[in-house]
């Protein structure tokens, strides 16, 4: 299973671990997934010390044995 936040590189996670080492340095250290609920289907990320900068449109991208899916989100 894959699952990644991405436009801009916010946060991957697949191989059961987070894959970090692309991550946007504006999101360095506040973000994370609830990884207890992943194997439920809750790809939801978690981001800390919300700015206004943060605002925007994000892609929510998961890949699993059912298939591949894209969800956006808009952060006002």
């Amino acid at each position: 299973m894959e699952r990644r936040w991405r436009d801009p590189h916010i946060h991957s996670y697949f191989d059961n671990q987070d894959q970090l080492g692309n991550q946007d340095q504006r999101f360095r250290g506040r973000t994370s997934l609830f990884k207890d609920q992943i194997s439920r289907g809750n790809a939801s990320l978690l981001l800390r010390g919300v700015k206004v900068q943060d605002e925007g449109r994000y892609k929510c991208y998961t890949s699993t044995i059912g298939g591949n899916k894209e969800s956006f989100i808009n952060l006002k």
